[in-house]
């Protein structure tokens, strides 16, 4: 229960405080400092997948058999490319300190925020579940279908969470009213891919 309270504190914080303290209480956020700090937040977070891939296995890999070092170095390509994917998407979807979701609204502000825990522990999640596919790789076991399942479900919900962050940076904003009619549709397609293609790991 004790963990319970915790995790709903750690989640409902900034909520609470942001309609607790009013007017003058409230300190002025340094918004492109805070930008930086979340990036090194997720930074560190898909940096544990590289860890729990790689370092915890390099013996094994140095003296396994040719087809399981196969099977062994495949998994740890994909893992890597889902690494990458992530930081691709992440950061080319941050917008300068001045057009930043924090400036919107508090609620929008606590809201990136929120969403920021969420992705960081999707982000945990998918690491422990690449560490089991590793581990299974080595052992010459089947991955069981309860981690198989968690990881999927891992990369779709990080994947919406950045949707949603990205609606709540750019929601209303873009397209503008003054782009062609043309570049709004690349737009709409855009935005409609990706949330589709976010469900497809589910």
């Amino acid at each position: 229960h004790l963990w319970i309270f915790a995790a709903a504190l750690e989640f409902s914080a900034e909520i609470i405080l942001s309609h607790t303290l009013k007017g003058q209480t409230l300190v002025p956020i340094n918004v492109e400092h805070t930008k930086d700090r979340l990036g090194v937040l997720v930074l560190i977070m898909l940096g544990e997948t590289v860890v729990s891939s790689t370092i915890s296995y390099r013996e094994y890999a140095a003296r396994a058999l040719n087809d399981i070092s196969f099977r062994y170095y495949s998994v740890l390509a994909l893992s890597f490319l889902l690494i990458f994917m992530f930081t691709l998407i992440y950061f080319n979807m941050q917008p300068p300190p001045s057009d930043h979701a924090m400036r919107r609204s508090r609620f929008i502000g606590v809201l990136i925020i929120i969403l920021h825990k969420f992705l960081g522990l999707s982000l945990l999640t998918i690491g422990a579940c690449t560490k089991l596919a590793v581990s299974a790789v080595t052992k010459h076991e089947e991955l069981d279908s309860f981690t198989a399942c968690l990881l999927g479900i891992s990369v779709g919900f990080s994947l919406l969470i950045q949707f949603g962050m990205r609606i709540c940076h750019y929601g209303g904003r873009i397209p503008r009213k003054s782009d062609p009619i043309h570049a709004k549709r690349l737009m709409y397609i855009w935005w409609t891919l990706f949330r589709v293609m976010s469900l497809i790991p589910f």
